[in-house]
């Protein structure tokens, strides 16, 4: 049975901008896993990086989400899965994180991007969290905005 990228991940926001493509069963080893097994909390942000193997192919990408075990990133390259890479955060113009070393632990083709999976080979702490929820703004007669 074939899936769609949105299929696997289960909701309309993780629709990719070109559209989706079908993922079949001869495409195996890049098949996405259970999508919603989750031993940490995923912060949904695009964020620059850089990823590069150990075959020295190097590659600008944009993550979907970051956790402190992993990402989620999209880039015009497929990477394999089982591929150790090592990954650099660059969390504004000045400043970076990494490299850290990581395994792609799935692929994902769409219509012109690839998404690939990375976990994390060794315990990292992003000092990642959730912002808690902006309150409706207050109005003249006391009731909320929303």
């Amino acid at each position: 049975m074939k899936k769609t990228y949105s299929e696997y991940f289960g909701d309309a926001s993780a629709e990719s901008p070109g559209g989706q493509k079908e993922v079949g069963a001869a495409a195996s080893k890049t098949e996405a896993p259970a999508p919603n097994v989750r031993l940490s909390e995923r912060i949904p942000i695009g964020m620059h990086i850089k990823v590069r193997n150990g075959g020295g192919v190097e590659e600008s990408a944009m993550t979907r989400n970051v956790s402190n075990r992993g990402i989620c990133f999209v880039s015009s390259k497929p990477f394999k899965v089982d591929e150790e890479v090592r990954v650099e955060l660059y969390l504004d113009h000045r400043r970076h994180v990494g490299p850290l070393p990581g395994r792609i632990v799935w692929a994902v083709p769409d219509a012109e991007a690839w998404y690939h999976g990375v976990a994390w080979s060794k315990k990292v702490d992003l000092g990642l969290t959730t912002p808690p929820p902006v309150p409706a703004p207050k109005l003249a007669d006391g009731g909320d905005a929303s």
